[in-house]
């Protein structure tokens, strides 16, 4: 059989079709003036450009998407050949960051209670000169505080109902559109304890599961503020008075790898459930920062 593989002869006919469709896209390729110039620089010839249209077309085609996507291509000319490469623009490295920063508060927190995620410091419900008035104006000071790096725990302890985790969710919701508005690279983390037992739990079997404990420490190891909402009220308890070992080892670990955290409790005396070291540490510098909800009444 004859060896086709080599160059296909073309009818006069097609080949003129061939030789107009090869000088209309140089002509398009040649009026782009990002192009032009960077075929003068480059000294580079019309046999050289012919051989090239693809990529030039190509370029030309994807450069706009490209920059929409975060990044920006550019020619490089290489022993005859054209090539597109790819850098990150300002904007797509800033989107790398933020991704990496102030986008995993959304992405990596556990709230059950998507109602929560609208907290924020103005729609607190409170009454001037009173309680309510009062924890919502620590909670303002807590949030600059941490935005400005400091380190210390807060615990926001008493009534059920008061707004804890309104006011601790505000605080993390501050902090982080402070951070992102201000390009200041800032971490935070709001996890409700008793979902996050069960998906660390539910991780025991699952072996693909995202929530293993190795990942959730380096998550909180990594991150500037972390929230543990309503502790005290993991169903990890099976029943005892007292919280599991596991609990109280992940805890004591948890407070190894990260020394910004805000503790919500309903607990009156977490002596009573945890190892008084747990309690200790989590109360670790937070003096000033210690805020109590009793006497505020049920806001649900």
């Amino acid at each position: 059989m004859e060896n086709t593989r080599g160059l296909i002869d073309l009818s006069p006919e097609m080949q003129a079709k061939v030789n107009e469709a090869t000088s209309r896209a140089k002509e398009s390729i040649m009026n782009d003036e990002e192009v032009w110039d960077f075929v003068v620089k480059n000294e580079i010839s019309d046999e050289t450009i012919n051989r090239n249209i693809s990529e030039f077309t190509n370029y030309i085609r994807t450069r706009n998407n490209s920059l929409a996507a975060g990044y920006s291509p550019f020619l490089r000319f290489y022993e005859g050949l054209v090539i597109t490469e790819y850098r990150k623009t300002e904007e797509g490295k800033r989107r790398e960051i933020e991704y990496k920063t102030t986008a995993v508060l959304d992405r990596n927190s556990i709230v059950p209670d998507k109602s929560l995620l609208n907290a924020n410091f103005n729609n607190y419900i409170h009454k001037p000169q009173t309680t309510e008035e009062a924890v919502l104006k620590q909670a303002c000071d807590i949030a600059r505080k941490y935005l400005a790096g400091e380190e210390f725990n807060t615990i926001f302890k008493g009534s059920v109902g008061a707004g804890k985790s309104h006011l601790a969710m505000a605080i993390a919701q501050w902090v982080n559109d402070q951070a992102r508005q201000k390009r200041v690279n800032k971490t935070v983390l709001f996890f409700d304890v008793n979902e996050l037992f069960r998906k660390l739990r539910g991780s025991i079997e699952d072996k693909h599961s995202y929530w293993t404990e190795e990942n959730v420490l380096t998550m909180i190891k990594n991150a500037d503020l972390v929230i543990l909402d309503d502790l005290g009220s993991e169903s990890s308890f099976s029943g005892k008075e007292q919280a599991t070992d596991y609990v109280q080892r992940f805890l004591f670990a948890v407070i190894n790898a990260n020394h910004s955290i805000i503790t919500t409790t309903n607990l009156e005396n977490p002596n009573l459930v945890y190892n008084p070291k747990i309690v200790s540490r989590l109360g670790r510098s937070s003096t000033g920062s210690i805020v109590d909800f009793n006497g505020i009444e049920d806001k649900r």
